[in-house]
């Protein structure tokens, strides 16, 4: 299932999956993965997604995050 918290907070933050992978300096389809629930990322790097992101609450993106 897509992460649509998670996906609309990349979008809002840098415009594109890719562009938002070129600032972790990560492969695009890892963040794509990630956003259609293909991977789970560990805690440490789901905190710093949403610091990159500006989400004081990574939960917020990655634990109940709205999903269809």
């Amino acid at each position: 299932m897509t992460n649509l918290k998670l996906k609309g907070a990349i979008i809002a933050a840098d415009g594109a999956m890719y562009r938002f992978a070129a600032r972790l300096d990560k492969p695009a389809p890892l963040i794509s993965e990630v956003v259609h629930g293909k991977r789970e990322l560990p805690e440490a790097d789901q905190r710093t997604w949403a610091a990159l992101l500006g989400v004081d609450n990574y939960k917020a993106l990655f634990g109940d995050a709205e999903k269809s």
